[in-house]
């Protein structure tokens, strides 16, 4: 069979989707940005590498597709790693796949073998975009293939840009950043203010996500300004941002069969 038909037929076999959890299949460790957080300003270029740990059974062929809000930040090249090539000739290509960032390698012969890492995989340049701010770096999914083309077990660590001097506060109230105020959000603010549950502050934003109407402590006004958003119709959060100003809804999942759907910036 043809190198390089052999390598994508096996792409039809596993697909590893990544949870944060491992996926199943034989052992191996992590996929990760390097550094997992940089620093910039809203003029930089600046680059981010795509790093494997040593693994227990070696790469021959890897895939994953990147995701990140392009409008804060924007993708110049990705270039190949030389993890790969160090084995012999390789396959490598990207390209934008409906929004989704698309990157593929592959040792083209089996006789040369699998690398076993660490080492860096390809190497993403950036610049700010057109509305620098920061944004996350997430992998949508992963492959990674041995000799035989069997999975390996991989577990995709996140990454991000912070941007420095812009306030982003994308998920006030939205405890679970799913896009979406509900019921678990609700659940998730109980737990912070009553029983020490999590309460993050994304990197850019001045204020925690349960801290509903920015006054720097998380209480009761601050449950009552959730139930009140969800089940009453009441204003949405204070956007930390505006110190003053309000946030636009996203989806506002209510106990009524209809749900209401409003506007709300990425």
């Amino acid at each position: 069979m043809n190198v390089v038909m052999r390598h994508v037929a096996g792409w039809c076999l596993v697909v590893a989707l990544i949870t944060g959890a491992a996926a199943s299949g034989t052992a191996a460790d992590s996929i990760r940005f390097d550094p997992a957080s940089v620093t910039v300003s809203d003029t930089d270029t600046f680059e981010v590498d795509i790093t494997v740990d040593e693994l227990t059974t070696g790469i021959h062929c890897f895939r994953f597709h990147l995701d990140f809000n392009r409008d804060n930040i924007q993708l110049i090249d990705i270039l190949e790693g030389p993890l790969l090539p160090a084995e012999g000739s390789t396959f490598f290509f990207w390209k934008d796949t409906s929004g989704i960032y698309d990157v593929f390698n592959c040792i083209l012969s089996p006789s040369d073998g699998a690398a076993a890492g660490p080492g860096v995989l390809a190497t993403l340049q950036f610049t700010t975009g057109v509305t620098p701010c920061s944004s996350p770096l997430e992998f949508e999914y992963v492959i990674l293939q041995d000799i035989d083309l069997d999975s390996l077990s991989v577990t995709a660590l996140k990454g991000e840009v912070i941007v420095d001097g812009c306030c982003d506060c994308p998920y006030q109230a939205d405890l679970n950043t799913d896009d979406v105020w509900d019921a678990v959000d609700l659940n998730l603010l109980i737990s912070a203010i009553f029983f020490n549950g999590a309460n993050p502050q994304d990197p850019s934003c001045p204020a925690r996500r349960a801290d509903l109407n920015v006054d720097g402590v998380e209480d009761a006004v601050d449950l009552n300004l959730i139930i009140g958003m969800l089940f009453f119709n009441g204003p949405p959060p204070v956007d930390p941002c505006a110190l003053g100003g309000t946030t636009t809804p996203s989806r506002v999942v209510t106990e009524d069969a209809e749900d209401v759907w409003k506007e709300r910036p990425q």
